[in-house]
């Protein structure tokens, strides 16, 4: 017997409206009126949601009695269905595991759910730990990858996210790209039988796509945390040394960003998105807002990548071959769009009870062809070993490996910048999006809490 155990619901959804990751809707200041009345109560639901275990179960009552239980937090909700099928297969070859306990979490409500886990010391033995500022705050609570034939045969690039000073903390499980996917039928009705290149191409395309009566973009900004970090990675991957320049802006070095190029660019592809764009994007969340897109309401979708495979397939008469992937297009520079990468980092938490055989399980996941074709198939993942790419990728995970062999992707920079920058500034984005405030405004005002980050 196995389990899956979903969204830890009950207390994330405590969490939203409790504040500790809370999102703007496009309601104003009325809306944060109403919320703050229920952040008291809904902080001590979450808390007792996540104390009590209530979750959606399924397992033999007498689980514990049978062996060992690993248990694995991520914030990939799209795993559902690859959960299931890596447990049910990774059980079967090792009968000394009894069950594997998933807790799938939307990435807004992750960190803060994992900082409860560890105040309560209830870590799982397995969880998600992206790059940058994520690894330095958490490798702490990270056992080191000891056998390094663990990582054997990974390229540098995407080794490098998962170390602290050469020592390996985490395992890379696989690769997602992300940026605008297109519905191509949708772009032929328009003349279109490429993806635009560059950012002017893209206006040009979404004036072709509105005389054909087709809406371009569908955006989906309700977790505008992560919408914030997408932008601002995609406008730095553009900067000549990317990881130099977040190093400048957390220590208070950025010139004007008012006359910076790169930020310039930023705006001008958002403004571009919300004037060909779906209204109310701040209350469309992401699932609603793929499948507008899947069904053809629209013939673009901004920030995503493979891992809607799910929900694509759950389209009739939507052909795979048919949605295509493209880098979120800033620049009038071709060259500077690449393709953003996400690569899947998961670790062994040293007070775990089975780390032995969370590292022996993280191994079977980036190594075993078994784990790369459910990977593959169920979750649109891209392998992390070259050898296990050789057939059976998604076609967007196809893409996004042409991608990286053409040298038109930038390295993984999820977790590079610090989760305040874009937390702090949720209700800048916020305005922004909705119209209440202009430009200069956004970014003069960016500019003054670079200068007091530190």
């Amino acid at each position: 017997m196995f389990q899956v155990k979903q969204n830890t619901i009950g207390a994330c959804i405590g969490l939203r409206l409790y504040g500790l990751y809370p999102e703007h809707t496009g309601q104003g200041d009325e809306y944060m009126k109403k919320t703050v009345l229920l952040r008291a109560a809904a902080g001590l639901l979450a808390a007792a949601m996540l104390l009590t275990g209530c979750r959606e179960k399924r397992r033999t009552p007498d689980a514990e009695a049978e062996g060992k239980i690993l248990t694995v937090c991520i914030s990939r909700t799209d795993w559902s269905e690859a959960a299931d099928l890596l447990t049910e297969r990774y059980l079967l070859l090792h009968p000394e595991i009894a069950d594997i306990r998933w807790e799938l979490i939307d990435e807004a409500s992750y960190w803060d759910l994992m900082n409860m886990k560890l105040a309560m010391n209830q870590l799982p033995d397995i969880m998600d730990v992206g790059a940058g500022e994520e690894m330095d705050a958490w490798y702490c609570h990270l056992s080191p990858v000891a056998d390094e034939r663990i990582l054997y045969g990974m390229d540098p690039w995407i080794l490098k996210g998962s170390k602290i000073k050469d020592v390996c903390y985490t395992v890379p499980v696989s690769v997602y790209g992300k940026g605008i996917l297109y519905n191509t039928e949708l772009l032929k009705k328009a003349g279109w039988h490429r993806l635009p290149e560059n950012r002017n191409e893209l206006e040009m395309l979404c004036e072709d796509l509105e005389q054909e009566d087709i809406r371009p973009f569908m955006n989906s900004c309700y977790n505008i945390t992560s919408c914030a970090e997408t932008d601002l990675l995609q406008m730095i991957s553009m900067k000549a040394a990317p990881e130099l320049y977040i190093d400048f802006l957390k220590n208070g070095n950025q010139n004007s960003i008012m006359s910076d190029r790169s930020w310039d660019q930023m705006m001008n592809y958002l403004d571009l998105t919300i004037r060909y764009g779906n209204r109310r994007s701040l209350e469309m969340d992401r699932d609603l807002a793929r499948n507008y897109f899947f069904i053809g309401k629209y013939a673009m979708l901004t920030n995503d990548g493979a891992g809607c495979i799910k929900g694509m397939r759950e389209v009739k008469d939507l052909s795979e071959e048919s949605i295509v992937i493209g880098p979120l297009l800033m620049s009038e520079d071709s060259e500077e769009n690449r393709l953003q990468l996400d690569v899947v980092r998961l670790g062994a938490v040293s007070s775990g009870k089975n780390r032995e055989d969370a590292f022996a399980f993280l191994s079977w996941l980036a190594r075993s062809e078994e784990a790369a074709d459910i990977l593959k198939s169920a979750a649109g993942a891209l392998p992390v070993i070259e050898d296990l790419r050789r057939d059976g990728l998604t076609v967007l995970a196809g893409q996004t490996c042409e991608q990286i062999q053409a040298d038109k992707a930038s390295p993984d920079m999820n977790g590079m910048l610090p989760r305040a920058v874009c937390e702090d500034n949720r209700e800048l984005w916020a305005k922004y999006i909705d119209g209440e405030i202009q430009r200069r405004e956004f970014l003069d005002s960016y500019q003054q809490y670079w200068k007091s980050f530190r």
